[in-house]
């Protein structure tokens, strides 16, 4: 696990698992994108969207059907410092690795996932 993250952080909220298949080694593992990310702010990122069993994800709104919360490949972080706004720890999150990155100011947080390719116009 990473270096700046644990498990109990990346499990669902709803039934406290995790993928069949494991989270997402270049997001979680230790060094990854996650532990990248952290030590580029230099301050604590939190979790507020981890894995999400499908149960989960079809209770929360405006989740894709096809999610990539729901294969252990996406998380959801924030900081609590005025420090970087969302657009900043958006592309901090670009620059270490994540494959895409969205912000979403209203809610206070930036998605970021692995899906394997950057997904051009999205972030």
């Amino acid at each position: 696990m990473a270096k700046y993250f644990t498990e109990e952080e990346v499990k669902c909220t709803h039934c406290g698992t995790l993928p069949p298949q494991g989270m997402d080694v270049e997001l979680t593992h230790d060094g990854g994108v996650l532990d990248k990310i952290r030590e580029a702010v230099g301050e604590p990122v939190y979790i507020s969207g981890p894995y999400r069993c499908p149960t989960k994800n079809a209770m929360t709104p405006g989740a894709a059907s096809n999610s990539y919360h729901m294969q252990g490949k996406a998380v959801d972080i924030f900081i609590e410092s005025d420090r970087y706004s969302v657009y900043e720890l958006r592309d901090i999150a670009l620059a270490c690795g994540a494959d895409t990155a969205c912000a979403y100011p209203d809610a206070g947080f930036v998605h970021i996932d692995m899906r394997g390719y950057f997904q051009e116009g999205w972030v």
